[in-house]
């Protein structure tokens, strides 16, 4: 996970979670769209294009 900042490794952690975004957002006290922002940061740095996709990247089982 050294490609992402610590809030996008917050943040996919909590994808990995269940979480939704509003629930992310609440959880670590950015915006909703803060939360959208850090997701489109992370599916271009992982190169992908789901969240599923994402967390199986950074959590492969």
């Amino acid at each position: 996970m050294h490609l992402l900042s610590e809030r996008e490794q917050e943040v996919v952690l909590f994808l990995s979670q269940g979480l939704t975004y509003r629930e992310i957002s609440e959880k670590v006290f950015i915006s909703p769209e803060t939360v959208r922002t850090h997701i489109r940061n992370i599916y271009s740095k992982l190169q992908v294009k789901s969240k599923t996709e994402a967390v199986n990247k950074i959590f492969p089982r």
